[in-house]
């Protein structure tokens, strides 16, 4: 936050005065985001939210437009596209995993049971109830050079033979050669989404393992795990929101988005406007400062897009709610 100081005899630039009002109307916009149950609609506040859900508390979000990630019911982010370094990551092929086993008893294929992205996912497990010896296991495995990858998220969904009761049963891994970097031992069915992985700190090229292992002696289990849906990059995308009633006279808009965290980098945020039913967009405006909206075209309907660019796809803006004004 920044604010000009002015003392007696002093004068004012024009500049220096628009900069105070901009900071006096960030704070009171962000305030406003987290004051959104006392929203009035008839007010210049025009679209107050905060991201406590997809479409936001006050559904202002056009979530069949938006193509930001939404993350964690708090916040927006950049999208994870299909990484484009692993190969193959929605398993639709298979010819660049290779599949192993120390135990005749597991098995690995493709499998349409839990897909998250497209048609295939990855089932890897057992279908067999036969005793297995702790420490095997069944595996897949890619050979991918990590130097420009900073994190991996993933989808799978596990059955119930998960177990960390009395050490039997068998538990999920994925490994960088023999560097296990997740695990689950949970008991219990479930499906965990956006799982992260940091491996900003590895370089070079290295075996990319999910595994399934037994655990104990002698162990008798049936079960699966279904993986699919691998990113590693972030990608530029925006949140759209729903359109709402202006004045036709309305010709300055103010846009506030509501920081999760500061921005990192060379991470930008600024937002397009439609004041025209969404036929029209100015677009790469910039966010919490008074903009001249006099040569768009003005129907009496406003809609935003807030853009979220990442800078080299390692991080990305998170954002929690936003508030946007309009005045004449």
């Amino acid at each position: 936050m920044s604010l000009n100081i002015y003392t007696a005899g002093n004068k004012a630039k024009a500049s220096e005065v628009n900069s105070n009002f901009n900071t006096i109307f960030k704070l009171r916009n962000e305030q406003a985001i987290l004051d959104r149950s006392k929203e009035i609609t008839v007010s210049d506040q025009k679209i107050i939210d905060i991201f406590s859900a997809a479409a936001g508390a006050n559904t202002t979000v056009d979530t069949t437009n938006t193509t930001a990630r939404f993350f964690d019911t708090n916040r927006y982010e950049c999208a994870l596209p299909l990484s484009t370094i692993i190969l193959e990551p929605s398993f639709e092929t298979i010819t660049n995993w290779s599949y192993s086993e120390t135990d005749a008893n597991f098995t690995g294929a493709q499998s349409t049971t839990h897909p998250t992205e497209a048609t295939y996912d990855y089932k890897l497990g057992s279908n067999s109830a036969n005793a297995k010896i702790a420490t095997t296991y069944g595996q897949i495995a890619q050979s991918v050079d990590f130097t420009n990858i900073h994190f991996i998220y993933f989808d799978y969904y596990k059955d119930s033979f998960l177990t960390s009761v009395g050490g039997h049963g068998a538990k999920f891994e994925v490994l960088l050669d023999t560097t296990i970097i997740y695990a689950d031992t949970t008991g219990g069915a479930s499906a965990k989404y956006n799982n992260y992985i940091d491996v900003s700190g590895y370089t070079g090229t290295k075996s990319l393992i999910f595994r399934v292992t037994s655990q104990g002696v002698n162990v008798t289990w049936t079960g699966s795990v279904y993986i699919d849906n691998i990113r590693t990059s972030y990608q530029d995308t925006y949140i759209q929101s729903d359109t709402t009633t202006i004045s036709t006279s309305d010709d300055k808009i103010f846009c506030t988005p509501l920081m999760h965290e500061a921005l990192s980098g060379s991470d930008a945020l600024t937002f397009d406007y439609s004041m025209d039913n969404e036929a029209n967009w100015e677009t790469g405006n910039a966010v919490n400062t008074w903009i001249d909206a006099s040569s768009a075209t003005n129907s009496g309907t406003l809609s935003i897009k807030l853009q979220l660019d990442t800078d080299d796809g390692s991080t990305t803006p998170k954002i929690s709610g936003w508030c946007t004004i309009t005045s004449d």
